[in-house]
């Protein structure tokens, strides 16, 4: 999957890639962005080690130049307002095809994809529940604040739901699909070599994934009488 890396650094996922693995309905890729490189330095880069994650970016990424221009541009298709976007030299081209790397190019496809997309997901989640303005930090959609037009409406949701989609996210999607990842690099190593053995002892001695239990109201606010935490 081409797309254009937007970030002024090599990564492994893009905010297109981001949005064809999360269950997310149609949003403005930008507001991925600023997750994508907290996700991976948090997530990614300590799971796959420093120096599988460096050799995997440096392959899945290429900067345009006129000897390349000609050849990435068919892969390309962004529209914007003046119509087809046209690479300018510069410019940060990421795809899995790209890797020279075959074994590296199954695992993006068969495992690390959907874990990356998954991290930068949660780290998103809070990012967009409020922001910094010139009137101070406020809420993206205060709760009560109607969204959308009147036959789809929906209101903004407030920090227990937050916390909430949080502690989900990251125990029922993230763990599992974390300890997968791992399990699968230890079991082929000889394909990854610079997967770092420490690594795998790690994983060895983990024996459990957390997952939530499906309880209701955890979340509501502790009142007078009722049984709260």
């Amino acid at each position: 999957m081409y797309s254009l890396n937007l970030l002024d650094r090599n990564v492994l996922i893009t905010s297109d890639e981001v949005i064809k693995k999360v269950n997310i309905t149609a949003i403005d890729p930008h507001v991925f962005l600023s997750a994508i490189e907290i996700a991976e330095e948090r997530f990614v880069r300590p799971v796959l080690g420093f120096d599988l994650y460096e050799d995997m970016i440096a392959q899945k990424n290429v900067t345009v130049d006129d000897g390349n221009k000609n050849s990435l541009q068919p892969n390309i298709q962004i529209t914007d307002s003046a119509g087809d976007y046209t690479l300018q030299n510069g410019d940060i081209v990421n795809a899995f095809e790209l890797m020279t790397n075959a074994d590296y190019q199954t695992l993006w496809k068969e495992r690390l994809w959907k874990f990356v997309a998954e991290c930068v997901y949660f780290i998103a989640l809070t990012e967009n529940y409020a922001q910094f303005t010139t009137a101070g930090m406020i809420k993206n959609n205060p709760i009560g604040s109607v969204i959308g037009d009147k036959s789809s409406a929906s209101v903004g949701i407030d920090l227990k739901d937050i916390k909430y989609l949080n502690d989900r996210q990251m125990m029922d999607r993230i763990n599992p699909l974390q300890a997968s990842l791992q399990e699968y690099l230890c079991r082929n190593r000889t394909k990854y070599p610079k997967y770092p053995a420490s690594n795998c002892q790690e994983c060895k001695t983990e024996t459990t994934t957390r997952n939530t239990s499906w309880v209701t109201g955890i979340y509501d606010d502790k009142k007078e009488g009722g049984s709260g935490w």
